[in-house]
């Protein structure tokens, strides 16, 4: 075994800026390139896949935007500060991140993520700007890791993997049942297929099956606005998550919702984002908790908040925000008490396995977690 030595991080990785190709040219967007801002990854998640915009190859020649390739790494710089992830596929970036790149015989790009992935804290602590917290070149000069030679950075890469490689298995399986089940609330819902030989009257939604009628939202559920927490109640090693607008913020041994509950984003850039946990749980201010008033539909409630276009309830100029005063105003179809009984009863049991998939990523990022900083550790 080789000694370890203690580099810059700006050492041993190219680092590139993002850019923004002008909005107000449409020939520069919706491409065939992906274009990645801080919304469309966390820290919970190694790799991303998909980006909610795209680019052209015109938007990407006419501004500072480019490309990074498959592996590279990917850190928010401002909004939700050390934000990291690998690509999964090829994708130009925003001026909110940073890419970095290996440099050929020096690093190996796995190691250098869960190297950066143990100094995420350090990293936040070495943030500057007098507003809002931002990460510089200037981080990356001062940020120090452990680097061994080339062959132990891959097997210590190689050993972390196995935990990621099976969260993403166990992602792609709940993905295909979150499709699923979609297709079953668009076909009963939207299309109104099993309903189609049936009576349908007028209403403000248009055609919908006789008896149905169409309401707020807020005639199924509550909605109101998280809160947000001490941090003398924050711990890492707490049993209950701690859920934002972009999904698990943190740890704690308070609660806050003991039912199951649905979290909409309701500020900044996750605004409209949706996550739901069936467990006892906290959520922050930056998001607003809707449970449902029959316990029972929680699942048609989940369904029909990811339906909704929240970009209609965006106020505020400085960062965009969404109210539960909008969102519980939201027109919706309200189906006759045994439609929607036997929708529940049917989506359940497949909510129930990804739960159970959720539950097991959760116990794998714990058994990374735990191993990460002693695979880290100088030697």
């Amino acid at each position: 075994m080789s000694k370890w030595r203690e580099v810059k991080l700006g050492e041993v990785v190219e680092i590139i800026g993002g850019g923004t190709p002008k909005t107000t040219v449409e020939e520069y967007w919706n491409g065939d390139i992906p274009w990645l801002s801080v919304k469309d990854f966390n820290t919970n998640f190694r790799r991303v896949y998909e980006t909610e915009k795209m680019i052209t190859e015109l938007g990407l020649a006419n501004s500072s935007a480019k490309i990074l390739n498959k592996g590279d790494i990917v850190i928010s710089a401002r909004g939700t500060v050390g934000a990291l992830a690998q690509l999964g596929r090829s994708m130009a970036f925003n001026q909110s991140c940073y890419g970095l790149k290996q440099i050929e015989n020096i690093s190996n790009i796995d190691f250098i993520y869960y190297a950066l992935k143990s100094k995420i804290e350090e990293i936040k602590r070495n943030t500057h700007g007098s507003v809002f917290n931002t990460i510089t070149m200037k981080t990356f000069d001062i940020l120090s890791i452990p680097l061994p030679s080339i062959p132990e950075q891959k097997t210590i890469a190689d050993i972390l993997s196995v935990f990621d490689d099976k969260i993403e298995v166990n992602n792609q399986i709940n993905k295909k049942l979150e499709e699923i089940v979609q297709a079953i609330f668009k076909t009963w819902f939207v299309d109104f297929e099993p309903y189609k030989d049936g009576e349908f009257e007028d209403s403000e939604l248009g055609r919908i099956p006789k008896g149905w009628k169409v309401g707020e939202v807020e005639k199924l559920a509550t909605f109101k606005n998280g809160k947000g927490i001490k941090s003398e109640y924050r711990d890492e090693t707490g049993k209950y998550k701690i859920m934002g607008s972009n999904g698990v913020i943190g740890y704690t041994n308070e609660v806050l919702f003991n039912d199951p509950v649905i979290m909409i984003g309701r500020v900044g850039a996750n605004y409209g984002e949706i996550h739901y946990l069936i467990d006892p749980c906290w959520v922050s201010d930056n998001a607003i908790a809707s449970q449902p008033l029959d316990g029972n539909d929680f699942w048609f409630i989940l369904n029909i908040l990811l339906q909704i276009d929240y970009s209609n309830f965006v106020a505020g100029s400085a960062q965009p925000l969404i109210t539960q005063t909008a969102v519980k105003s939201y027109k919706t179809i309200l189906p006759s008490r045994d439609v929607l009984d036997e929708f529940n009863n049917i989506v359940k049991d497949i909510y129930l396995k990804i739960n159970m998939n959720i539950k097991e990523n959760d116990s794998l990022q714990l058994l990374r977690d735990i191993l990460l900083p002693k695979l880290m550790r100088l030697k």
